[in-house]
């Protein structure tokens, strides 16, 4: 079957939900199905391939949790470059028997031992796993999430270094989606405005509107002017939002910051926002909606203060 596209397909399929539920009446049946999933792999799923490695774990992991060892017959998966740079970004799985913030510190001090001696091409090899990572579960992509952003700091303290990195970052279309409000952050403490926006800006990615978006809430307030605002005034209108249906939240406090320039820029900018209704209820949603959680900003009635000659409409 595996001959043939389509279905190999499907025998990845059955591969990667193997387990499920398993009793002890179940192991040797699990023993007897041992040989035949090597054999299969072996022939058609090949180590030099990520996908491959991780499929591999999911069953090795499925063994391991009736006590039953196999990790040597699937030495090849496990040692090569790409494998190792996964494990390095994931981390070991957390078992409980230490602090979970001394865990997450070994993960740190990993990431940045490796950041410290790599240059550009080794920390491009680390977007580039992250690029090849097939759909994960929710704890996984975190994992790695996680670990790329703590690589990103970390190369922070090569300028040219992590420039490039960011390019290539997004000239792969940003894989695994890291938040991109304090990688922007870090560009603005290396680079003038432009630079950044020229950074940002050049070329289409999936991710780019909530990049613009992190360039004007990052922007530092002391470098403001009427072009950003008229930048951003343009940048709130344009549409390019109206496909996005799952995104991290936004907020409207970061207009307050441009009222600098115009008094009335949060209450203009928060209408622009809110006519997006007509195309995207959900992006109006994701930047009010922090408004009303209790957990975000809750001085933020009080901080506001609407000009007197604002129409009594405009909320």
């Amino acid at each position: 079957m595996c001959e043939i596209e389509k279905y190999k397909a499907k025998v990845r399929e059955i591969l990667s939900s193997y387990g499920g539920t398993i009793e002890d009446i179940s192991i040797p049946v699990l023993q007897f199905d041992l040989k035949f999933i090597n054999s299969i792999l072996e022939s058609n799923f090949p180590p030099n391939r990520l996908e491959n490695c991780l499929l591999v774990n999911r069953i090795v992991d499925v063994f391991k949790r009736m006590k039953l060892s196999c990790e040597l017959l699937f030495t090849e998966y496990f040692e090569g470059e790409s494998y190792q740079l996964y494990s390095l970004l994931k981390g070991s799985d957390y078992n409980g028997e230490t602090d979970y913030e001394e865990y997450e510190q070994l993960k740190r001090q990993s990431i940045d031992q490796y950041v410290s001696n790599c240059d550009l091409e080794m920390f491009k090899k680390l977007i580039d796993v992250c690029n090849n990572i097939p759909d994960l579960d929710g704890q996984t992509s975190g994992e790695t999430v996680d670990g790329l952003e703590i690589a990103f700091n970390a190369i922070s303290l090569k300028k040219d270094c992590y420039i490039d990195a960011i390019k290539y970052y997004i000239e792969k279309d940003t894989p695994n989606n890291l938040h991109p409000n304090p990688l922007t952050g870090i560009l603005f403490s290396l680079v003038s405005d432009s630079e950044v926006y020229q950074i940002i800006s050049t070329g289409e990615y999936s991710q780019k509107n909530a990049w613009l978006y992190a360039y004007y809430h990052e922007l530092p307030p002391k470098l403001i002017t009427k072009d950003h605002l008229h930048g951003l005034y343009n940048f709130l209108r344009d549409t390019s939002d109206r496909n996005i249906t799952s995104s991290s939240m936004r907020d409207v406090d970061f207009l307050e910051k441009y009222n600098i320039i115009d008094e009335q820029a949060l209450i203009k900018g928060s209408k622009i926002i809110l006519d997006k209704m007509e195309y995207s209820p959900f992006i109006v949603h994701i930047y009010f909606g922090l408004l009303f959680n209790n957990y975000h900003n809750t001085t933020v009635g009080r901080r506001i203060k609407v000009p007197t000659d604002c129409n009594s409409t405009a909320n």
